[in-house]
């Protein structure tokens, strides 16, 4: 951020490098190097400051519902880190949650074995043409997270297939469940099954209600502005495995769709066409079945 002339982009991409790392690494940092975490800590809630109170950071055309859109209805990746990061620095949970992801754990006495390098400074190189700064711009399409603390590492029993419906999530699973998601499928695009299987077994492995943050992280991913960064089909094949491998997945489709649709008045033109192409796409492997739809959408379909 002390970069003269940085892209906003750019300074918000760094920060949300930076708010990651803290939520898997503040345990450690806190504990060995406690004084430069509280500076790494307090650098980034003065960032967060100069932000703003305004809930919608981002220009309006890049929005789903441009200057319609609502607080509550979206929520910037920036945003979502530092909550994350706000709530496991509290009391409540000391920086330890049971879906941190920790690989280190499995070789542990290896490493406790092994004498510490220090690693150099990091060069951050400079913005070159071309260069784009990824982000997660999260829809709210389903239901808000449980207060914090409240539903937090629920089991997810809800018929089977790996995760119930997910509105049990507290604000900490729900966060670290949407960042798992949005990694692990921007990695894959070249195999789609490939991605649906590792979103399968980690829902089954933290044993958590996965469906509602894996729908609205696909959809949110597929209904980005101004472009998707994948391919449009690669979502709606990975919302079609995740249909098939995760019961309450179709339900949770069910009530997205519904609140695009109560907005799509508001609806950005663009996001419009792509959601129609994805749901032609999508109820033409099951039939052509608008039952689930019927109650919201029977005046429209009469009409």
């Amino acid at each position: 951020t002390a970069e003269p002339g940085v892209l906003p982009a750019r300074a918000e991409w760094f920060a949300c490098v930076v708010l990651d790392s803290l939520a898997l690494g503040g345990e450690v940092f806190t504990r060995d190097a406690p004084e430069r975490s509280a500076a790494l800590l307090g650098a980034v809630r003065a960032y967060a400051a100069t932000r703003g109170a305004d809930a919608l950071s981002a220009p309006a055309l890049l929005l789903p519902y441009g200057g319609a859109t609502r607080p509550g209805e979206v929520t910037e990746h920036f945003d979502a880190l530092f909550a994350l990061v706000e709530a496991l620095s509290s009391d409540s949970y000391h920086w330890r949650s049971s879906l941190l992801l920790a690989p280190s754990r499995s070789f542990a006495s290896e490493l406790a074995a092994l004498e510490p390098l220090p690693l150099p400074t990091v060069s951050v190189p400079a913005h070159t043409r071309g260069c784009t700064y990824p982000c997660l711009r999260r829809l709210r399409l389903c239901s808000e997270p449980a207060a914090d603390g409240d539903g937090d590492a629920a089991m997810g029993d809800d018929g089977g297939g790996g995760g119930g419906g997910g509105g049990g999530l507290g604000l900490v699973d729900r966060t670290l469940m949407e960042e798992y998601a949005w990694l692990l499928v921007s990695q894959f695009e070249e195999s789609h099954k490939d991605a649906a299987k590792l979103l399968h077994g980690l829902a089954e492995n933290l044993a958590i209600d996965a469906c509602e943050p894996l729908v609205e992280t696909l959809l949110s991913m597929l209904l980005l502005l101004p472009a998707p960064r994948h391919r449009q089909t690669y979502y709606a094949c990975l919302l079609l495995d995740i249909s098939r491998l995760l019961t309450p997945a179709p339900r949770m489709l069910v009530r997205a769709v519904n609140t695009l649709y109560a907005s799509l008045d508001r609806l950005d033109a663009e996001l419009a066409i792509r959601l129609a192409d994805w749901l032609s796409f999508h109820i033409s492997h099951f039939g052509f079945n608008l039952e689930p739809f019927e109650a919201s959408w029977a005046p429209l379909l009469s009409a």
